[in-house]
């Protein structure tokens, strides 16, 4: 661009060198030369023709030639300055506004990640509470099947308790009844009423019964003790205690299977407590997993809305920032251009003041004589 405005320049100053040449052997008044009728209708130069003027009224002949030229070169020098400070302000502004650009165009992609890294987070929270909700709900539903399992097994535990603690308090009696039958067959005399020892006899065979659940009939010939008969007292002692033993054993065994279904129903109660407990104890963990959960969604979601409104935030800047950089790109532009045509303007008065200065004197002579 600079070397195409040096080219016009160039060309601009040639075809007016020629044109000058042409005047200065040519006596032409100026008015009719289009070039510097052009140039001085620019209001740089009617500014600058305003004050030549008042310059060489207060000058002698050629005397205010050095000073008027001095002024131009001034304006000049002082113009390419400007230019110079403006080309300065804009590189500096250039760089300004490729920094912020890059510096905001990173916010946004780090805004932009941390929305999404929030919003993920988010949702694996949302989704790890559910799970987390659905495992207490499922150890609830856990809870109450051994709840009842318990209660179950406790009812069937306390029903076969009372049924062989019932035996076993028939087996107890029973053996109470023919020990009782025992000791009356041993003192047994001439006396002693025969219906009180088959009192006793009938009582342990009903009683053995109950116990083995087998009908038993009563040994009535051995009863009939009317008779001082040692060998029917010998033979009814000894089915006693065959019956005795019979009860006895029956008793160990209630005793034994008593015990067994205690010792079952213990460990069973034992084994639901302690599952009970354990789904207890991580109902509790889940339920603060939960909690922890809901804080985190809580969290998750609060920072996502906030990286949502620095990335809107970012994106307003970013259009701020560019419709400013573009605005000063567009000032610069302006500026440089009319400086650089004021620097022309300039230019072609020196040329032209250096080639034609006494015709120019003469002109502004004429032009500002009132």
């Amino acid at each position: 661009m600079r070397s195409l405005t040096n080219l016009i320049f160039v060309t601009m100053l040639f075809f007016v060198s020629c044109n000058t040449e042409l005047f200065d052997t040519v006596d032409i008044d100026l008015e009719n030369v289009p070039a510097f009728v052009e140039l001085s209708s620019h209001p740089i130069s009617q500014a600058f023709f305003s004050a030549v003027s008042l310059r060489m009224k207060q000058e002698v002949n050629n005397g205010g030639f050095s000073k008027v030229m001095s002024l131009i070169s001034e304006l000049i020098a002082d113009n390419r300055n400007q230019i110079q400070r403006i080309r300065k302000i804009n590189a500096k502004v250039e760089g300004e506004c490729l920094v912020t650009s890059h510096k905001l165009k990173d916010r946004a992609v780090f805004f932009s990640g941390q929305r999404t890294y929030f919003q993920t987070r988010g949702r694996v929270a949302l989704d790890e509470k559910s799970e987390a909700l659905n495992v207490m709900n499922s150890r609830n539903t856990q809870k109450t099947a051994y709840l009842a399992l318990l209660n179950s097994a406790n009812f069937n535990f306390q029903t076969q308790d009372k049924k062989w603690q019932e035996r076993i308090q028939n087996a107890q009696n029973a053996v109470s009844k023919v020990n009782a039958a025992l000791s009356a067959i041993n003192e047994w005399t001439p006396k002693t009423n025969p219906a009180f020892i088959q009192q006793l006899v009938k009582e342990s065979t009903h009683l053995y019964s109950q116990v083995k659940n087998f009908p038993l009939s009563i040994p009535s010939e051995f009863i009939q003790l009317a008779a001082n008969d040692n060998q029917i007292k010998k033979r009814l002692y000894e089915w006693l205690e065959l019956l005795k033993g019979s009860v006895v054993e029956s008793l160990g065994s209630a005793q034994s299977a008593r015990s067994q279904i205690l010792s079952l129903y213990q460990n069973y109660k034992n084994t639901l407590d302690t599952l009970n407990n354990l789904l207890l104890d991580d109902s509790k963990k889940l339920s603060s997993a939960i909690e922890n959960y809901n804080t985190l969604i809580k969290v998750y979601s609060e920072n996502e809305v906030i990286y949502t409104n620095l990335t809107a935030q970012n994106s307003l800047l970013i259009t701020a920032n560019t419709n400013w950089c573009n605005q000063e790109k567009t000032n610069y532009q302006t500026n440089n251009t009319a400086m650089e045509a004021q620097l022309k303007v300039f230019t072609d008065l020196k040329f032209w003041l250096r080639k034609n200065f006494s015709r120019v004197r003469d002109w502004l002579q004429k032009k500002y004589a009132h």
